[in-house]
């Protein structure tokens, strides 16, 4: 693992030397994406997320960490140069057979951990009005001209923040009209569902998205406030995340963590999750700044095994009983000690998903156009009902 971008050859404003050709993405991202696409006739919706221009393009002329508050340098060469590399980079993947659905601006672009600690990742500082701005611009336009079918993903950071910014990037209606939706993280600020509810219900014409979420990466988030120089928006502790760094085989308090954001952001109107890692090394690696984390599948390489993960099958319980383009329905509940969300899928089944993170078991009963049926949901358990 390490830093690499498209073109290292400062002043190249019309990007003629761009290539993905040697790097990581044609030696081992691409090639691996293939046979996981070739495994299924499901459509995977693809997303790009950058975390950082070339060295040359950032005021800081480091790819790691970034400049505050700007960590693209100012003027007109640098930032129509930097969305014509979004544009190069999505057509360097159509012409390998890879189409993306949406791009997102910049990876957590208010990320203060990234700007000031030592050993920060790749980085590039985004205030809100910069993001708006760039957008409007140049991101947009060039788009729009060259690749009118991908979406553009903005915010795509912390939660807590998400109805502030949300509003400066939605001030302006020419930036406005390239927005597609709104990326959200949960590593900061606790659950912060009552934001994802209030900017959805602001802003309903956009979507809201989990575009990255882990467990197991806690100390190195703490480590990394405690040396920042600068006040950091981490809201500690976090409430529900455990805060052991790396992976946990058999973890059941993880998963309990991933069935509890997953279905309440679904239930504050967000329209999918992704989790950060798919399948990790039994460190919580390959990591090149040594922030190991956990993930659903746990590659002991030394043993030769896969351990699948609670995680894995909390997860299971949405993506395998909600297909794209259900629908939520709204629905009461008496008792919100369990955690429910109901849907209608596209083959026009109900399908309703019950958590329940308690030590006792809990009666559900379900009511539905005069049609009933009543179940225990057992102590710290997830349930699934399709009928």
């Amino acid at each position: 693992m390490e830093s690499y971008n498209y073109c290292e050859y400062p002043g190249d404003f019309n990007l003629v030397n761009f290539t993905i050709e040697g790097t990581p993405d044609t030696k081992i991202i691409l090639p691996l994406l293939r046979r996981a696409l070739d495994t299924t006739s499901q459509k995977f919706l693809l997303f790009a997320s950058p975390w950082s221009p070339p060295a040359w393009m950032k005021n800081n002329e480091e790819m790691v960490g970034s400049s505050f508050p700007r960590g693209l340098k100012r003027g007109l060469r640098y930032e129509a140069t930097w969305a014509l590399y979004f544009s190069k980079y999505i057509t360097a993947l159509k012409q390998r057979g890879f189409n993306l659905w949406a791009v997102t601006l910049q990876n957590e672009p208010m990320a203060p951990h990234f700007t000031f600690s030592p050993g920060a990742w790749e980085a590039c500082y985004f205030l809100p009005r910069l993001q708006r701005d760039f957008l409007r611009d140049h991101l947009g336009p060039t788009l729009a001209a060259d690749h009118p079918e991908v979406k553009i993903i903005v915010h795509d950071s912390q939660k807590p923040n998400l109805f502030h910014d949300s509003q400066v990037l939605m001030e302006d209606p020419e930036t406005a009209k390239y927005i597609a939706g709104f990326g959200i993280h949960w590593y900061t600020g606790g659950e912060a569902f009552d934001v994802v509810k209030r900017t959805a219900e602001l802003f309903p014409e956009k979507f809201i998205m989990g575009t990255e979420a882990c467990e197991g990466f806690l100390p190195y988030a703490f480590s990394l406030a405690s040396l920042a120089s600068s006040p950091v928006v981490l809201s500690l502790p976090l409430p529900y995340l455990s805060t052991e760094q790396g992976p946990i085989i058999g973890s059941w308090e993880r998963g309990e963590h991933y069935g509890h954001d997953i279905l309440n952001d679904l239930e504050s109107h967000a329209v999918g999750w992704m989790d950060w890692n798919m399948v990790l090394d039994q460190t919580g690696g390959p990591n090149h700044v040594g922030n190991q984390c956990d993930s659903p599948i746990i590659a002991d390489i030394n043993q030769q095994i896969l351990h699948y993960q609670i995680p894995y099958f909390y997860m299971g319980h949405f993506t395998r009983y909600l297909p794209r383009d259900s629908l939520r329905v709204s629905h009461t509940t008496t008792d919100s000690a369990l955690e429910t969300t109901v849907f209608i899928t596209p083959a026009n089944s109900t399908v309703v998903i019950a958590l329940n993170r308690n030590d006792v078991g809990i009666q559900l009963t379900v009511n539905d156009n005069g049609e009933s049926f009543v179940d225990t949901v057992p102590a710290r358990s997830i349930k699934t009902y399709i009928y």
